[in-house]
């Protein structure tokens, strides 16, 4: 764990990491290039089959059709009101 990010297994795809495009799709949707729709379509064409969000712990784990998965952990923020 580097602190804010943590993989929980690697993804393997001959000749090109599945997870290079997974992280590539996160990182340029954190930044907000991209909109949700593309977001979908980004990890989808990564090989991301579902996801699930765990609101109370802070992390989302995606999950790859020979069920790999990879997890992102995030910090809490607190929003003004």
């Amino acid at each position: 764990m580097n602190g804010f990010f943590h993989v929980a297994k690697v993804f393997i795809r001959p000749i090109v990491g599945l997870s290079f495009f997974l992280i590539q799709a996160l990182r340029a949707d954190q930044a907000g290039h991209t909109s949700f729709p593309e977001f979908l379509q980004a990890i989808w064409s990564a090989g991301i089959i579902r996801y699930t969000v765990n609101l109370e712990a802070r992390y989302v784990v995606y999950y790859g059709s020979s069920d790999e998965s990879y997890m992102e952990k995030y910090l809490a923020v607190t929003l003004p009101i």
